[in-house]
């Protein structure tokens, strides 16, 4: 009884992994590697410095 458990767990592991991916490495990966971008911190509103920092290709410093 515990094998057809193992092989039904595995089974949908496998399936799983193929319909969404590996989400550890999915996330890692990612533009942003797992970090929400800045938010509520504004900046001068220049192509520099653009007026929300979640928009700058660095991240703030929270």
């Amino acid at each position: 009884m515990e094998t057809i458990s193992n092989i039904a767990s595995t089974a949908t592991s496998t399936v799983s992994n193929l319909i969404y991916g590996n989400q550890d490495t999915a996330t890692k990966t990612n533009e942003t590697a797992g970090k929400e971008p800045v938010s509520g911190q504004v900046g001068k509103g220049t192509a520099d410095e653009p007026y929300d920092q979640g928009n700058s290709g660095e991240s703030g410093s929270a």
